[in-house]
């Protein structure tokens, strides 16, 4: 039995490659490419509201007014002013909001 001879272009990647690719099947999951984006956004905001109770960053519901006291500033100063001099000593806090959130839970 004997093999054929390749041609002159066998091995030229030039010519192998010439022809264009043939273009991709379109799929009903590429023809809609908002509702991916629109998933992403409700994830992330669901996550956001699980974790803390906020969407884009503010309270909301009728319990968060009175929750949004000005002394979460206030606290937020004194608890970076121990750690800054180096008086906290929590195991696993290594920054103010951090320690904010450990004696907030206590």
């Amino acid at each position: 039995m004997e093999v054929p001879a390749p041609g002159p272009d066998a091995r030229k990647r030039k010519a192998r490659d010439a022809a264009p690719p043939a273009p991709a099947p379109a799929s009903e999951a590429a023809a809609s490419p908002g509702d991916r984006g629109n998933l992403l956004l409700a994830g992330l905001l669901a996550h956001e509201f699980l974790s803390s109770g906020t969407v884009l960053g503010e309270r909301r519901g009728a319990e968060a007014a009175a929750a949004t006291g000005g002394g979460g500033a206030v606290r937020y100063e004194a608890v970076a002013v121990l750690v800054q001099r180096g008086a906290a000593r929590v195991p696993g806090v290594v920054n103010p909001a951090q320690l904010a959130a450990w004696a907030g839970g206590r």
